[in-house]
């Protein structure tokens, strides 16, 4: 287990920024969560200001007594408690601004409406309030919210915002404004009117803070340029067909291959011909057919067989090592003289599609060679059936895509006297062998590949599914940590902290929290708990103004003393620390008490020490792939989970990862210059690791979604694409033909 953790990291410029561990520095999405936090709540205050005139003018104005009434309630509460709304705002932001970073936040969307029902009216109308609010900053900040919802997005793993709301967006803004405004105990109306007026203040000012936190994040390289708009629908760029909107129209079993054929014929019909398809006329107006002679397909069972070299002028050992294209020989061979101007033409359009084939990069040259043997074949079957080009669902042409995917993950070290590499050779010698023009071998070899795929994919899954558990495992530490880190930043954003005890929160408080977080919960007392003595001793060393806060500071020492002392136990702190903390301490509230002004980073004694001496514990970042060391087979689920994968350049990289399914093949550039090719086996839903390992399910590497998209976005790692081999052969050669005849 904790060799398998070490090996799981997060990686990415941004991961390092903000996953470091707990006292480790400040990242970004810190850097958002103090500045829109302390700014949005003054703006708040400053709203509320400026609007208790507006409203106390409105009550002198007002004819009915309980309007008057409502004005002056509202009033009072933006005239005398301003600073204590905008206080309240900033713990329920703080609250909100945690639960959607680590996207926690969102029910599933068909219980919402029934949620919505059981509302109360009063309930009802808050949240329509909240989303009035919301709305008017949106309208007010579209342009700034452009920026920051791809900025944030990327910073907190989603990055098109697909799993809940902005942290710092509009929707959170008017949820705990909403919130601030209940706590004073206000009645519906009041809170309603001063939302109603809010909306009209309040967004300008949070447009500004918007800019500034873009203007931040810019300032941090969170993608310091982002393209505007979308782009347009490729469709929608051009009207000539493509190669591939060519491909897809096709309805008919011979259209795919009429339109191969006048391509290649240069656009140029036969003369008198009735059909493309039927050939040249015959004297007498008769067409020729379409189906060669017996002559010709029992001359290329011959060939297949390796028994006329003699006869026709083909290099059969050259055919027999499948590593050229002999087809192209064939022109020049006394064969040539036996085909009728339509089998011609098929030739040099299998012969092509096996061109494509010798130059196509996923497939290994030794399972190319392998293909390389079915020349014959496949020429066999295209003359004896031309829905061979365009039937996607063909027997032959599903065989050989299916053993083209296959080869993708094939890799040398494997060798060729087991495993996939004999599988091909089988069936392909099974094929040479048998096939004379019975097109049911290719149905009986396709469904043999397709078993024996099977067998092997259902132990890739078992030995890839130890390896996730070891990423689950890593993920929720590290979910632990990230959680305990925003609580006790939340903790001190805008209160004045004495550096001494805010390392020991940082340093050591956050890994109380994150081992709580993981064996007792976050609705466990214990936790709650935890967090109440962080607050308390954070309350505890501000300055006390007025002799009633330092009684009730005196008051509550007692409690708060025995509470840290336990918590320092249950640290396992040494003497040496322990002591040094809680003189500090001592030190902190005597100046509390006096209402020194505090100097953040002025040492009182001796510095807080790590837990263990020169080991602090980090979130380990690496800036590669590491391979995940699988958890013992003993605790392996019997079957994956099959999860779903739920832009700047690096903007673009991260469309690209919306394509990645569980299957789909990466080729990976070593510093060495070597590649390596990998399977995407699973996708973290918590964290959105990505987990690849080999065909077989080993050699697990992980990887984060910024990491990923960055080496996507720098070529070291390259998508393999999905399309099968025989549709990505015809549209490359209808892409040539039709820029030949241009």
């Amino acid at each position: 287990m904790d060799a398998a953790q070490k090996n799981v990291t997060e990686i990415s410029q941004f991961a390092r920024t903000r996953g470091k561990a707990i006292g480790a520095g400040r990242g970004p999405l810190d850097e958002c969560r103090e500045t829109s936090a302390l700014r949005l709540g003054d703006a708040l205050s400053e709203s509320l200001d400026l609007m208790a005139t507006q409203l106390f003018k409105m009550a002198e104005k007002s004819t009915g007594m309980e309007m008057s009434h409502l004005y002056m309630e509202a009033t009072e509460l933006a005239r005398d408690r301003a600073s204590a709304v905008g206080e309240a705002f900033r713990q329920h932001y703080l609250w909100h601004f945690n639960r959607e970073s680590r996207r926690e936040g969102k029910q599933p969307a068909e219980g919402q409406n029934d949620e919505l029902r059981l509302l109360e009216p009063d309930d009802l109308e808050a949240s329509l309030a909240a989303g009035t609010l919301a709305n008017a900053i949106f309208n007010s900040c579209s342009e700034e919210l452009f920026g920051l919802d791809k900025r944030v997005g990327l910073l907190i793993n989603d990055p098109d915002l697909n799993h809940g709301d902005n942290p710092l967006g509009p929707e959170v803004v008017g949820n705990a404004v909403m919130e601030a405004l209940e706590d004073q105990e206000l009645p519906i109306k009041v809170r309603l009117l001063l939302v109603s007026q809010l909306s009209r203040h309040l967004p300008e000012r949070v447009r500004e803070i918007y800019r500034e936190i873009n203007s931040k994040l810019v300032t941090r390289n969170v993608l310091p340029t982002i393209r505007a708009g979308l782009r347009r629908h490729a469709a929608s760029e051009s009207s000539a067909p493509t190669p591939q909107t060519a491909n897809q129209a096709t309805t008919g079993s011979d259209d795919l291959f009429g339109v191969l054929q006048r391509l290649l014929s240069g656009n140029i019909p036969a003369a008198g011909a009735a059909s493309p398809l039927a050939g040249p006329a015959l004297p007498g107006g008769a067409a020729m057919p379409a189906t060669p002679p017996g002559t010709l397909i029992q001359t290329l069972n011959q060939i297949q067989h390796g028994k006329a070299e003699g006869m026709v002028g083909i290099n059969v050992a050259a055919l027999a090592n499948g590593q050229a294209n002999v087809l192209r020989d064939l022109h020049g061979s006394a064969m040539a003289g036996m085909m009728n101007p339509l089998d011609s033409m098929t030739l040099d359009i299998v012969a092509m599609v096996f061109d494509y084939i010798f130059g196509d990069e996923r497939i290994p040259d030794a399972i190319k060679a392998l293909l390389g043997r079915l020349q014959i074949p496949m020429l066999k079957v295209a003359m004896l059936d031309k829905s061979f080009f365009s039937h996607k669902n063909h027997p032959a042409r599903r065989l050989l895509d299916g053993l083209a995917d296959a080869a993708i993950g094939w890799n040398p070290v494997e060798g060729h006297e087991g495993g996939l590499y004999r599988k091909v050779e089988d069936l392909v010698a099974g094929i040479l062998e048998h096939f004379e023009d019975n097109l049911e071998i290719f149905e009986t070899s396709l469904a043999d590949l397709q078993a024996w795929l099977d067998a092997e994919k259902r132990e890739a899954d078992r030995l890839a599914a130890r390896s996730v558990l070891a990423v689950k495992s890593r993920e929720q530490a590290d979910r632990a940590r990230q959680v305990a880190h925003d609580e006790v930043e939340s903790s001190l954003v805008g209160r004045p902290v004495p550096a001494v005890i805010r390392a020991f929160l940082t340093e050591h408080w956050g890994l109380l929290l994150a081992d709580l977080y993981l064996k007792v919960g976050v609705d466990s007392e214990t936790w709650k708990g935890a967090l109440a003595t962080m607050n308390d001793l954070v309350w505890s060393v501000a300055p006390k103004m007025d002799s009633d806060a330092r009684r009730h500071l005196i008051s509550k020492l007692p409690s708060l003393l025995k509470r840290l002392d336990e918590g320092v136990k249950y640290l396992g702190l040494s003497e040496a620390v322990r002591n040094a903390f809680f003189s500090n301490l001592v030190k902190c509230h005597s100046r509390a008490v006096k209402a020194d002004a505090l100097v953040e980073d002025e040492p009182l004694q001796t510095p807080i020490g790590p837990l263990v001496e020169d080991d602090v514990p980090v979130l380990e970042v690496m800036a590669d792939f590491e391979p995940v060391e699988p958890m013992a087979e003993a605790d392996a689920p019997a079957e994956m989970l099959d999860v779903g994968v739920e832009p700047d350049a690096g903007m673009l990289a991260f469309e690209e990862l919306a394509g990645l399914k569980r299957g789909s093949w990466i080729a990976y550039q070593l510093e060495d210059g070597a590649e390596v090719r990998a399977k995407l086996s699973w996708i973290s839903p918590l964290k959105g690791v990505y987990l690849f390992t080999n065909r077989q399910g080993e050699r697990a590497m992980s990887i984060n979604a910024e990491g990923l998209a960055a080496k996507l976005h720098s070529g070291e790692v390259r998508i393999l694409d999905a399309t099968p081999l025989m549709e990505r052969a015809v549209d490359s050669m209808m892409e040539q033909l039709q820029r030949n005849a241009a």
